[in-house]
């Protein structure tokens, strides 16, 4: 009873001293965050002054118990990162932050993926990344070229103005684009060949991620084959104490003779210290595309673009081509532009404020402009409208040691596509419009937490909500004011689409963190309403007027260990994922021939389910690694033959009797494959890089009926060596791709009319490049790509890839 009087009488005495003691606690107590150049803690990175030597914690900070003068001399070092030499004055002065930045091996060497910037090994799925370097020394046209760089992704093109990512046997709204945490696939994503990854700069990309597998668990539908994440460019803070600001300044100008190519682009970016902003423009300019001469003896007329449809004086004219090498019709320009601003609001809390715009002129889709009938040329006309897509995208990071979470990510988004299709029969009057656009507002937010030492936690919300509006019109182009409407692509009373989703990851790591075992779940929710118009020119069956509601719901799991020890790296994973049937799956209706296509609400997800195992090697100057997988494909959406509610299973309009066809769940199959990288460093400047794929698939549909799967590339790999030193940089590239035979192809998703009447002819390809710097910030780079003028139409494509060409480009550099 007494020593509890005695502390309740006399508080003010603890008080008084506390407050004589407070100053000199605080005075010889000092903390300093040390800090990446993403503004994230490093973790363990070693200081030194004077004699004194220590590490920072967990939040990257390390306290300097003792009153030092502002002279005092401090080392900062971390693995693969610069060593720093700062006074304590100048630490002081930039309150008590320090940043460090990756050496250039570590840039070569560490991969940051997805969304919320995790490390390779805490991700259960192989990896693979191009970096910013890589897409300026190959000299890309799109961004679809940049992912083809690594050999991971297989590229598909209808038109010179396209290109489909291929991830293992999936492709279109079954692989996910993804660009800065914001998901693309939107509402009208087919399941067709898709050409969206065009809207992206390659010229302003950090760098092309690809996670390869199932990756619904932290993004929801469609990752059915892999995410394709486009990290772009994103202005740094200056931390530099010595210095109020820092001005980088990149641009170039190149020309490239396959298809007469005149480019320009130039980025700046503004780096202060509580402030920073980066201004992008691209303006790209293709002529129509020359192929190879060099042909297969086989197939002399393969490819060939004798004639070609011009109108003149009214009429539809089928010309000679002057030069059947030059593909007629390929030719397009394209714009774009970004803006990116970056706010450090606090110590812990940054702001970044993303828009990005890209548009085009008119696009032409030229398999259809080359397609034949019995009676010549189907189509005199066919070409996309100016492509276009905007995005605003504030994104908020915070970190903090909260109880609930140690970091957060929330990203809101705004994009608004246009996309126009506009086509006309030979010899007709008519040309037909079809107007799409989507509003798609988002929002995601993901939480991470270490629950201890070696448990983390990392658990997420999103939403996205899609708004289409579908327009159509046909116009006579004798009298141009002269229009009526006519079927749009999507219901004419508008659709939408709203999903929500919640995820959780687990990872436990052992005692030297050698192994990672991760597990996670995720649910969807998705619903699509359609509304269709009473004024509509063909009369639909009742209960399309009351609109039309289909909800789903969706479970996935995954199960994964990664281990790595002394250069061994070991990876086992199986997880499941799904695709929810999207507006295009559902409400799309096309008249096309004798059937129409319709709704059918009782659509389900089509799902996988994955496994994999990794295993590589990784020594002092060589690294070599191989992945195999087997993926199991049910309830896969196929367009068969369907019923109306009335048991009908003709549709008639304007005299015309039509078949009924609709989407359902028919179809089950497998896709099974190896991946294969190396990876030699002969000597510090002279390397060489391997990448070699071969997959397989199968599909069966409810009879049991066996039959190739669509989308299955042949086998394809590349070669390359590259020799760097302090003024030139080296590439020479081989590419090879296999063949696929006629009977191996998948139907006429995989373009059978396109190929030869054997198939896919096998072909490989020879380029070289060279970069080198002639001046301070001055450099010229040059390259001579397909050396042999080969012939080649890569699989399922509609046009021909380029002939022999010769690129050059002008490029200036300049910080300040």
């Amino acid at each position: 009873m007494k020593g509890r009087h005695l502390r309740s009488r006399f508080p003010w005495l603890k008080l008084f001293v506390l407050m004589l003691l407070a100053p000199l606690v605080s005075f010889s107590q000092e903390s300093i965050k040390v800090v990446d150049e993403n503004m994230l803690p490093l973790i363990g990175a070693y200081v030194k002054f004077l004699d004194h030597e220590d590490i920072t914690d967990e939040n990257g900070i390390v306290v300097i118990k003792d009153n030092y003068n502002d002279t005092t001399a401090l080392s900062f070092r971390y693995i693969s990162y610069n060593d720093l030499e700062l006074t304590l004055g100048q630490i002081r002065n930039n309150k008590n932050f320090v940043q460090m930045f990756p050496s250039e091996a570590m840039l070569e060497q560490v991969v940051i993926i997805g969304r919320t910037d995790q490390n390779e090994f805490d991700i259960p799925y192989m990896v693979s990344s191009v970096r910013s370097k890589e897409i300026s020394s190959e000299m890309v046209q799109t961004a679809a070229d940049a992912l083809s760089i690594k050999g991971g992704a297989y590229i598909q093109k209808s038109q010179m103005g396209g290109g489909s990512p291929v991830l293992r046997g999936f492709e279109a709204n079954r692989i996910l684009l993804v660009v800065d945490g914001v998901r693309l696939n939107n509402a009208i994503y087919r399941n067709g060949h898709l050409q969206s990854s065009i809207t992206i700069d390659p010229d302003v990309l950090q760098q092309a991620e690809i996670i390869y597998g199932p990756g619904s668990l932290m993004y929801g539908s469609d990752a059915l084959g892999g995410v394709v994440h486009f990290r772009t460019k994103t202005p740094l803070l200056n931390l530099n104490s010595m210095k109020s600001s820092k001005q980088r300044l990149s641009s170039y100008v190149r020309y490239n003779s396959a298809n007469n190519e005149k480019s320009f682009h130039a980025h700046h970016m503004y780096s202060a210290r509580k402030f920073g902003v980066l201004s992008s423009i691209t303006v790209r300019d293709f002529g129509d595309l020359k192929m190879g001469s060099n042909r297969n003896d086989d197939y002399p007329e393969f490819g060939l673009r004798s004639q070609y449809v011009e109108r003149i004086d009214g009429q539809d004219m089928v010309l000679d081509n002057e030069d059947p090498n030059l593909q007629i019709g390929t030719g397009y320009k394209q714009y774009d532009f970004l803006q990116k601003w970056i706010f450090r609001l606090t110590n812990h809390v940054n702001l970044e404020l993303n828009a990005q715009y890209s548009t085009s002129s008119d696009i032409p889709r030229y398999d259809n402009l080359i397609e034949q009938t019995d009676n010549g040329f189907r189509y005199a006309e066919w070409y996309y409208g100016p492509q276009d897509r905007l995005l605003i995208s504030p994104k908020l990071t915070w970190n903090t040691n909260k109880v609930i979470f140690d970091k957060m990510i929330a990203i809101a988004s705004f994009q608004n596509v246009n996309e126009n299709r506009v086509f006309r029969f030979f010899d007709s009057t008519s040309r037909e419009n079809q107007d799409d656009r989507v509003k798609v507002y988002g929002m995601t937010v993901d939480f991470q937490k270490r629950l201890t030492h070696n448990q983390d936690l990392e658990y997420g919300v999103d939403m996205h909500y899609n708004d289409v509006a579908s327009s159509a019109f046909s116009e006579n182009i004798t009298n141009p004011g002269q229009t009526e409407s006519t079927l749009t692509r999507y219901p004419s009373g508008g659709s939408s689409l709203t999903n929500i989703g919640a995820y959780m990851q687990f990872s436990w790591k052992n005692q030297d963190s050698t192994l990672n075992w991760i597990n996670g779940f995720r649910w969807t929710k998705q619903d699509v309403m359609m509304d269709y118009g009473q004024d509509d020119p063909v009369q639909w069956p009742d209960y399309f007027y009351d609109g039309i509601s289909v909800s789903d719901n969706s479970v996935v799991g995954i199960t994964g260990v990664n281990y790595k020890k002394n250069g061994f790296c070991g990876r086992i994973v199986t997880g499941t994922a799904f695709r929810a049937a999207n507006v295009d799956d559902l409400a799309k209706i096309r008249i096309n021939s004798n059937e129409i296509t319709v709704p059918n609400p009782e659509l389900e997800s089509e799902r996988v389910w994955n496994s994999e195992i990794g295993l590589a090697y990784e020594g002092s100057n060589f690294r070599v690694g191989f992945t195999s997988y087997y993926s199991l494909i049910s309830d896969a959406m196929v367009r068969s033959a369907y019923e109306l509610p009335d048991g009908s299973t003709f549709y008639v309009t304007n005299g015309d009797s039509l078949n009924v066809t609709a989407n359902i769940n028919a179809q089950s199959g497998v896709v099974k494959g190896i991946n294969a990288v190396a990876e030699l460093s002969i000597n510090p400047r002279l390397k060489l890089f391997a990448s070699y794929n071969i997959q397989s698939g199968k599909a069966e549909d409810e009879e049991g009926q066996e039959m190739p799967l669509g989308h299955i590339p042949p086998s394809y790999g590349l070669v390359r060596m590259s020799y760097e030193s302090k003024y030139m940089r080296f590439g020479l590239n081989w590419q090879y791709n296999g063949w696929k035979d006629i009977e191996d192809f998948g139907g006429s998703v995989d373009n059978p009319d396109l190929a030869t009447a054997d198939g896919s002819p096998s072909w490989s390809v020879l380029n070289i490049n060279g970069h080198f710097k002639v001046h301070k910030g001055l450099g010229i780079s040059l390259a001579a790509n397909n050396l042999f003028d080969l012939h080649y139409r890569p699989f399922s494509s509609g046009v021909s890839a380029p002939g022999r060409h010769f690129i050059i480009s002008l490029k200036y550099d300049m910080d300040y």
